[in-house]
């Protein structure tokens, strides 16, 4: 009886029940987390490289001995070793969960990833593996410096860092070796839009968020390949 009467009020009101919009929601949840994992941060350095040495420039070129050289210095400083730490950290509860989901959880997190991006760049530069390698190292590390100075205060989205950083790879490049790269652009333009709709339906950050954080990728990437 009291379910009936609650059923007629809602309609009173103009509340019309509707189930299915609790399962949609869950579907895009369940989506946008696994948008997350794809696109998470971590794996953007691998993906840059990996488009560099696809550019149809002279990158293209280099032997698979030095590509197998970059490829493995870059996992090991830019994945393999973050990703050891985040099990450590969270049995020491310094996090809760993998995504850090605090401004304080990040802090650690984001100093000890900055310290093993600079130990890659440190190396490349130091052997003079190639100049755009190097620019391109350098440039994450300055992305990630400032990630971390601005989350001291402010909770700003690593993806959206990560993705903004691409964008200006391809641009950065596009512009320095005089490559046609509209295709792929739009592409990550494309990727950038849904992932950034997943990390604000999963209310992981908002827009200004999303926002200042594909910014500060693009153009600390884009003005260093462009200017290095």
């Amino acid at each position: 009886m009291n379910t009936k009467i609650k059923h007629i009020n809602n309609l009173e009101m103009g509340h019309v029940e509707t189930p299915n919009n609790s399962a949609i929601s869950q579907y895009i949840k369940i989506a946008s987390n696994i948008i997350s994992y794809i696109y998470h941060p971590l794996i953007m350095p691998m993906l840059g490289v990996f488009i560099i040495f696809n550019s149809g420039t002279y990158m293209s070129n280099l032997i698979p001995e030095a590509k197998n050289l970059i490829y493995t210095l870059v996992f090991v400083s830019t994945f393999l070793f973050p990703s050891l730490i985040i099990p450590f950290l969270i049995w020491q509860k310094i996090l809760h969960t993998v995504y850090a989901e605090t401004t304080k959880e990040r802090i650690i997190p984001l100093l000890l990833t900055l310290i093993f991006y600079y130990f890659g760049y440190y190396i490349i530069s130091s052997n003079n593996i190639s100049t755009i390698i190097t620019a391109y190292f350098l440039s994450l590390v300055i992305s990630i410096s400032l990630t971390f100075l601005i989350n001291l205060k402010w909770k700003i989205s690593n993806h959206m860092v990560a993705l903004g950083g691409l964008v200006g790879l391809v641009i950065g490049i596009s512009l320095r070796l005089e490559v046609n790269s509209v295709f792929l652009l739009v592409s990550l333009l494309f990727v950038s839009g849904i992932v950034g709709s997943a990390r604000l339906f999963l209310n992981a950050h908002n827009i200004y968020q999303i926002a200042s954080g594909f910014f500060l990728g693009l153009s600390s990437v884009m003005t260093t390949m462009l200017y290095y």
